[in-house]
């Protein structure tokens, strides 16, 4: 009896280790086409914007019917969340291990970060516009990414001034708001033509003149041995600007609030 009970129950866990793993290529291949349609959304939104992209245009870039697409996400507001959503988790993170003159410099990284990818600047940029509008579905999402990634700012600002690092003329509110403007006006100005805006150096420039030279000149050292050290242990000479905090939506269009990516990389 003893000896029949171990067996049974040897390949009871056998069939039960087999389900298991049937469960979870199922839902590694579930979430593999979720990031699929996400790709997709953002191509569609990015370039029509949420009104006039359409879920059945999304999914026959994905080669699924209306129906199953709406299987993985219930309906188009959803997929425009998940979309939104899918960079700021991230972003937000990695926002709250920076600091002072280091969480400023890591704008200007994601801005440069920005310009590498297009489609979610672009995206931010339509969507946040229409979403100006209360009856937008994303107008409660991009008021509060705004108040999120202006706390950011501010806090960076503040600890820049509590280390005496800040121009003695500067205003903490003003110049949230007008590092927030900047961000977003060059992502506009830059979407238009990409090739007259430097997006990272204008905005460099803008906080160099608000933050004490040796200040901020300690904090790009120190984020190049920072580099310079993960290049190392990853064995590549390859500069990272995943730790740069994002910037993608304060206001509607770039990262404050449509910036590409409230801090994410």
């Amino acid at each position: 009896m003893t000896k029949d009970a171990s067996a049974d129950d040897r390949a009871a866990a056998r069939r039960t280790a087999r389900g298991t793993g049937a469960k979870r290529g199922a839902y590694a291949k579930s979430a593999d086409r979720r990031t699929e349609i996400l790709d997709a959304a953002l191509e569609v939104f990015g370039r029509t914007g949420y009104r006039s992209g359409s879920i059945n245009e999304v999914a026959e870039k994905v080669g699924m019917s209306e129906p199953g697409l709406l299987h993985h996400f219930t309906s188009k507001r959803a997929l425009l969340t998940a979309v939104l959503e899918r960079r700021d988790t991230l972003g937000a993170e990695r926002a709250q291990a920076l600091h002072g003159a280091d969480l400023l410099l890591g704008l200007v990284v994601q801005a440069a970060d920005n310009a590498r990818h297009r489609g979610i600047v672009q995206l931010y940029t339509v969507v946040a516009g229409e979403a100006t509008s209360a009856e937008h579905p994303a107008h409660e999402y991009f008021t509060g990414r705004y108040h999120s990634f202006a706390a950011i700012v501010r806090r960076a600002l503040e600890e820049v001034e509590a280390v005496g690092g800040l121009a003695a003329d500067a205003s903490v509110t003003d110049e949230t708001a007008t590092i927030i403007a900047i961000m977003d006006g060059l992502q506009v100005q830059w979407l238009l033509d990409p090739e007259a805006v430097d997006m990272p150096e204008v905005l460099e420039a803008q906080i160099a003149t608000i933050v004490d030279p040796e200040v901020w000149a300690r904090a790009k050292q120190d984020r190049a041995a920072r580099v310079d050290a993960a290049a190392g242990a990853l064995g590549t000479g390859a500069p990272d600007t995943a730790e740069a905090p994002g910037t993608s939506g304060a206001t509607g269009t770039s990262g404050a609030s449509g910036t590409s990516d409230l801090l994410s990389g």
